[in-house]
């Protein structure tokens, strides 16, 4: 998945990896995201990152041959090519 960056974070030459904890619902949707350690919050690369993440669609986690929620930990990684 893409992730678009703003053009100040360009500019800024910002990269690096945000961290964050995602909910993974029973259905695999992604309910809750969390940024766990920040890359940027001045150009919004973190409130990309988490916009993205939603957007995500996972395997549910079963338990017992249920379906249940979850916390995902998950590093996106910003780069300039």
């Amino acid at each position: 998945m893409l992730v678009v960056t703003s053009p100040e974070a360009m500019q800024a030459r910002i990269q690096g990896i945000v961290r964050l904890e995602v909910v993974v619902l029973e259905d695999g949707s992604v309910e809750e995201v969390t940024v766990v350690q920040s890359l940027d919050p001045l150009y919004g690369l973190d409130d990309e990152a988490v916009k993205a993440m939603k957007e995500w669609r996972f395997e549910p986690a079963m338990k017992d041959g249920q379906a249940v929620a979850v916390v995902v930990p998950v590093e996106m990684s910003f780069s300039l090519r």
